[in-house]
């Protein structure tokens, strides 16, 4: 969700620097934005917060991934994540080409 509407949205998360972090891409009409997500806070095993960073300011997201690690769902918002703010994910698996 973002200003209002629902919008498709590119993630990708990496621990290359020894730190969990990520970036986003939101399309929109005007060939969208970036973002990303940086500070992460482990809150469980598989669950912990980010400071999210774009066009539209900073805030916090709550991230819950699923224990495989194949998804994940989380909820967003400025100082606190609201729960109609909702944030979730899949792994990008290519298709084979035979």
């Amino acid at each position: 969700m973002d200003a209002g509407q629902i919008k498709e949205l590119h993630t990708q998360f990496s621990i290359r620097t020894g730190k969990l972090t990520g970036t986003y891409h939101v399309d929109d009409a005007d060939g969208g934005y970036d973002g990303t997500l940086t500070d992460f806070t482990k809150s469980g095993a598989c669950s912990g917060q980010f400071l999210w960073h774009d066009r539209n300011g900073t805030g916090m997201v709550r991230i819950e991934f699923r224990p495989d690690r194949d998804r994940f769902d989380g909820e967003w918002g400025d100082d606190t994540p609201l729960k109609d703010h909702i944030f979730t994910g899949r792994r990008y698996r290519p298709v084979p080409v035979s």
